[in-house]
């Protein structure tokens, strides 16, 4: 085989590796991992009978930042998903309550936006974003639209791809808080006995 031969091979090697690569990530997260944001990334790629692979749970390299932490329904909220080292090659992510319990049914609110449409894309009825191009991101910007009916506490959630064998599962945000106007924070049925107990007290003491 000439060495002309074997350099045109290499060449063809090399692009379908990079055809692979890039299918890998371009399409985002599928629907079908609406409620487990997990990745279907074999240890064997592309050969479902091998385990998956596991998430990683070393330091995390990203953050989730919003600009505002008090929220009314139908408020829009900028969010912006930050690789505090390196870049990430895919994320997915979604408005979840902060109460979630593993096994429980998944309660996702509100529905997002793409600043960009090549760059990001909703998935799961627009209740989660994710990205719409393979490329090493450092950062990106989504707006979430909080829903008309009461939602409670909130927390942003995100699946992160550092590359096929190495992503990061429960990446977190601040907890955003509902409120039913200006400057009135909803106060949890709980903690709102309690407050008018105590008030009944004290008027109870001043008779």
């Amino acid at each position: 085989m000439t060495s002309q031969v074997c350099r045109f091979i290499t060449v063809l090697a090399v692009a379908a590796i990079t055809v692979c690569r890039v299918g890998a990530f371009e399409n985002g997260a599928p629907d079908s991992t609406c409620d487990s944001m997990r990745p279907s990334h074999y240890q064997v790629k592309g050969n479902d009978s091998t385990p998956l692979v596991e998430p990683l749970r070393e330091e995390l390299y990203f953050s989730i930042h919003v600009n505002t932490t008090t929220v009314k329904p139908g408020d829009h909220v900028e969010v912006f998903l930050k690789a505090d080292k390196n870049y990430f090659e895919g994320f997915a992510l979604q408005a979840r309550d902060v109460s979630e319990v593993k096994g429980s049914p998944v309660k996702k609110y509100g529905t997002f936006k793409s600043v960009n449409v090549t760059e990001a894309k909703t998935f799961c009825n627009s209740q989660g974003i994710t990205q719409a191009m393979h490329k090493k991101w450092n950062n990106i910007t989504v707006i979430w639209v909080a829903p008309s009916e009461h939602f409670g506490t909130v927390q942003f959630k995100a699946t992160v791809v550092k590359g096929y064998r190495s992503f990061f599962m429960n990446v977190h945000s601040q907890e955003l808080m509902h409120h039913t106007g200006a400057g009135v924070t909803v106060i949890p049925s709980a903690a709102l006995t309690v407050t008018l107990a105590v008030k009944l007290v004290i008027m109870a003491l001043t008779c």
